[in-house]
C-alpha cells in the first residue's frame, strides 16, 4: 500500500523522507522511510494526530519513549528516535524489519511443533527478561508484536515490537475514564487478570500473555473466547483454563503443558518468578524425560466470582480471604500503576536500587534486580518537596523585651540576639560558603571535561552538589585525563573513591559516567564497565558521553546489537562529537556492512574532517563496495592530509589499480613504500 499522496516523498523533521505506508491501526499509521543522515531505511510510526492534543498523553509519550529506547537487546526491535513533527504530530523511529508475524504464521499454520515453540519462545522471554531489568512491562504481549525473520542461516529469528506503546494510552490520575471509553490497555484475549480487573501490573502479567502465546502455538487457540470483551475478560479472571491437551489431544508435550498452567495461574504469586525461570523450563520440554517435581496439574485459582456489569464497564466481584464478596473493581479502563522506577525529570528512570552488583563483591556496579520502587508516572504526581521547596515558616510577632528578631534577607531566615549573630547566621553562612565552593568545583571540572574533548552531561543531569561534585573532580585527572594518555598508578585509588560516592549516591548519572570511564580503563573490567554505563545511560537516556561507554564496554564483551545501538544513540545526543559515529562505522566495516559504515564514518567526518583514521575506514569502506570513485577521493584526502604516512597512499594504490590506472597505482604504492609499507614493498617494482 502506498502511503497517501500528500506524505510519499515528504520529508518529516528533516531527517526522514517517507516512502510508502506500510499498516495503519488504531495509534496511527507505520511508514517505511529513508533515515536521510545515514541513507538507510527505517520504520516510522506516525501516531494520530488526535492523540496529540492530550498534553498530559504526549508528556507520557516523551517519558515512555525514552525509557523504552534504553532496552538493547537483540529480541527486541531498537527505538531510534522519538519525538514530534513540525505540525505537532507524535512519531517513532524504529530498524525496519524484514519478516512475518507470528500472528500471520499461526493464521497459515495452526498449531507448531514443540521445537520451534521452543526455539520462538525463549527469544521472547529474552526480550521480557532484558525489558524488565530495565523496569519495563510490555502490557500487550501478542502474536502481532512478534516478529520472525529469517537471517543469515537462522530461522525464526525474534523481534518484540512496541514496548510501552500500551502505557502510553493508559489515563493518568487525575483523568476520567471516560476520556478513554472503548479503548483497552491491552489486547483481551492476552491480559492477565490483574490487567483485565484494573490491578497494578508487573512482569508477571507479561509471563501470564506469554502463557497465552504458548498456549496459542501449541493448540492453535487461545483459551478463552466470548462472544463479547465483556465475557472473554470475566472469564480471564473467574474461569480456569481448559487444558491445552484437551483441545489437541496427544500433541502437547505434558512438560510444556505444565509450564502453560503455571504461566495462567490466576494469582501472579503463583505463576514462575521470572522470565529466565520460564526459559529454563521451556528449554526443558525438549528433554523427553520429565523433570522431578513438575505435576501438569495446577489448582485452577480463583474462580466462582458474580459478574455485574455497568453499562459498557464490565465489573467482577471476586470471592476475598474471609470467603466474603471482594468490593467491585473495574475491568478495562481503570489506571494502572506502572511497576518502573521512578522517574523525575533531573536524573530520568530507572534510579539503582542496589549499591552491590553481581559478580563483585563490595563494589557498586548499577541496580539490582530485585523490587522496584514505588510507581511515579503521572504527571500529577509530584515529587516530596525539598528542603528549599517548602513553604516559608510563618513569621511571629515581635517579641517583646529585647527576644530575637526575625531578619528576612534574600529568602533566609536569619535571628540576631544582642551581642552578635546565632546558630542561624551561621549556618546560613557555611551554606553560602558550601554553594560557592561546589560552584567553582563545577566550573573547574566542566573545563576538565571540555579539555578531553567529552561532552558535558545535559544540564538536567549535571551534579551540582559538592558531595558529588568535587569526588568527580579529584577523579577526573586520574580516569579521564586530558591527553589521552593511559591512567597513572592514581587509577585504582581514584576509582575505589568514586565506587564509594556512587554507593552513596546511586541516582548521579555523572558519577556512574566516571565509574564507567575507569572500570574500563583502569582495571579493564568490561562486565562492571558495562553495568555502570547501563546505570548511567538509564539515569540520563540523553548523555552522550554514558551512551558512548555503554557502547564501547558492549563492543568489547561482544555484545555488538547493543554496542551499535549505544552508538547511535551517543551520535544522536551530541551532534558535534564525532567519536560515536567513528567507532560505530568501524564496527560495521569490521562486520563487513560496508554501505552502513560509509554512512558513519561520512558521519563522523562531517563533525571532524580532519580524522585520519575515519577518513582512511570511510575509503575502505568505499573500495570495498564498489565505489571507486569515494575511494579514490578520501584516500588522496588522506595523502594530502598526512603525506607521510604510508596508509593513504597505500589505499589509493589498490583503488588505482582495481581502475586500471597502473602507472599512478605504482607511483602511489612506491611512496607507501618509502614510508615503511611492508605490503607495499611487494607492489612497489620500479624501484
Amino acid at each position: 500500500m502506498n502511503a497517501p499522496s500528500s506524505l510519499t516523498g515528504q520529508v518529516v523533521v528533516g531527517r526522514y523522507r517517507i516512502v510508502r505506508q506500510l499498516g495503519r491501526g488504531g495509534m496511527g499509521a507505520v511508514y517505511e522511510a529513508i533515515q536521510l543522515s545515514m541513507n538507510r531505511p527505517v520504520a516510522m510510526k506516525l501516531i494520530h494526530p488526535t492523540l496529540a492534543e492530550d498534553e498530559e498523553l504526549v508528556a507520557r509519550f516523551h517519558r515512555e519513549m525514552q525509557v523504552t529506547s534504553s532496552i538493547v537487546h537483540p529480541n527486541t526491535v531498537s527505538v531510534l528516535d522519538f519525538g514530534a513533527t513540525e505540525t505537532g504530530q507524535l512519531f517513532l523511529v524504529m530498524e525496519l524489519l524484514d519478516g512475518r508475524s507470528l500472528a500471520a504464521v499461526l493464521r497459515d499454520e495452526g498449531a507448531l511443533p514443540l521445537r520451534r515453540i521452543v526455539h520462538i519462545g525463549k527469544q521472547v522471554l529474552r526480550a521480557l527478561a532484558a525489558a524488565h531489568h530495565e523496569g519495563i512491562v510490555h502490557r500487550d504481549l501478542k502474536p502481532e508484536n512478534v516478529m520472525l525473520q529469517d537471517r543469515f542461516d537462522e530461522r525464526d529469528a525474534v523481534k518484540v515490537l512496541d514496548f510501552g506503546i500500551a502505557r502510553v494510552l493508559e489515563p493518568g490520575a487525575n483523568a476520567p475514564a471516560m476520556t478513554m471509553e472503548g479503548t483497552l490497555l491491552g489486547t483481551p484475549g492476552y491480559m492477565s487478570p490483574e490487567q483485565a480487573t484494573g490491578k497494578p501490573v508487573g512482569p508477571a502479567s507479561d509471563l501470564y500473555s506469554f502463557g497465552v502465546l504458548l498456549y496459542q502455538m501449541a493448540t492453535g487457540g487461545l483459551p478463552y473466547s466470548g462472544t463479547t470483551i465483556q465475557e472473554l475478560l470475566v472469564k480471564q479472571v473467574t474461569e480456569p483454563p481448559r487444558p491445552p491437551s484437551a483441545i489437541a489431544p496427544g500433541k502437547v508435550a505434558p512438560q510444556l503443558e505444565a509450564l502453560i498452567l503455571a504461566l495462567l495461574q490466576k494469582d501472579p504469586a503463583a505463576r514462575p518468578s521470572s522470565a529466565a525461570a520460564v526459559q529454563t523450563r521451556l528449554e526443558a520440554c525438549l528433554d523427553p524425560a520429565p523433570v522431578p517435581g513438575l505435576d501438569p496439574s495446577f489448582p485452577a485459582g480463583p474462580g466462582g466470582g458474580t459478574v455485574i456489569l455497568d453499562g459498557h464497564t464490565p465489573t467482577v466481584n471476586l470471592p476475598s480471604a474471609s470467603g466474603g464478596p471482594a468490593p467491585t473493581g473495574t475491568a478495562v479502563v481503570a489506571p494502572q500503576p506502572s511497576t518502573r522506577p521512578k522517574q523525575s525529570v533531573a536524573t530520568g528512570p530507572g534510579r539503582p536500587s542496589s549499591a552491590t552488583g553481581p559478580g563483585r563483591p563490595g563494589s557498586v556496579t548499577g541496580p539490582s534486580t530485585g523490587p522496584k520502587p514505588a510507581p511515579h508516572d503521572d504527571l500529577e504526581d509530584e515529587p516530596a518537596p525539598s528542603e528549599s521547596d517548602a513553604a516559608p515558616a510563618p513569621v511571629p510577632a515581635r517579641p517583646r523585651g529585647g527576644s530575637p528578631w526575625p531578619l528576612v534577607a534574600g529568602g533566609v531566615v536569619v535571628l540576631l540576639v544582642a551581642g552578635g549573630a546565632t546558630l542561624g547566621w551561621m549556618t546560613w553562612t557555611r551554606q553560602k560558603q558550601r554553594a560557592a565552593a561546589a560552584a567553582e568545583a563545577r566550573a573547574k571540572l566542566d573545563a576538565l571535561l571540555a579539555a578531553s574533548g567529552e561532552p558535558a552531561a545535559p544540564e538536567v543531569c549535571r551534579a551540582r552538589a559538592a558531595e558529588e561534585v568535587v569526588p568527580l573532580l579529584a577523579a577526573m585527572p586520574a580516569l579521564a585525563p586530558a591527553d589521552g594518555a593511559a591512567p597513572g598508578d592514581g587509577a585504582l585509588a581514584a576509582l575505589a573513591e568514586l565506587e564509594t560516592v556512587a554507593a552513596a549516591r546511586p541516582e548521579a548519572p555523572e558519577v556512574w559516567t566516571l565509574v564507567a570511564r575507569g572500570r574500563l580503563y583502569a582495571k579493564e573490567d568490561t562486565a562492571g564497565a558495562l553495568e555502570a554505563a547501563r546505570t548511567a545511560a538509564r539515569l540520563c537516556p540523553n548523555s552522550a558521553a554514558a551512551q558512548h561507554l555503554r557502547a564501547l564496554a558492549a563492543r568489547d564483551r561482544g555484545e555488538l546489537e547493543e554496542a551499535k545501538a549505544s552508538f547511535q544513540r551517543a551520535a544522536a545526543a551530541d551532534a558535534s562529537w564525532a567519536a560515536p559515529p567513528k567507532a560505530l562505522g568501524l564496527l560495521l566495516l569490521k562486520e563487513r556492512d560496508f554501505r552502513g559504515a560509509s554512512a558513519a564514518l561520512g558521519q563522523a567526518l562531517q563533525r571532524r574532517p580532519e580524522d585520519l583514521g575515519a577518513r582512511l575506514g570511510r575509503a575502505q569502506a568505499r573500495f570495498l563496495s564498489g565505489d571507486l570513485e569515494g575511494a579514490r577521493e578520501d584516500a588522496q584526502e588522506a595523502t594530502r592530509a598526512s603525506a607521510d604516512r604510508a596508509e593513504g597512499w597505500l589505499l589509493l594504490g589498490h583503488v588505482l589499480a582495481r581502475e586500471k590506472r597502473f602507472e599512478e597505482a605504482l607511483t602511489a604504492f612506491c611512496e607507501a613504500k618509502r614510508r615503511g609499507s611492508a605490503e607495499a614493498a611487494k607492489l612497489c617494482t620500479s624501484d
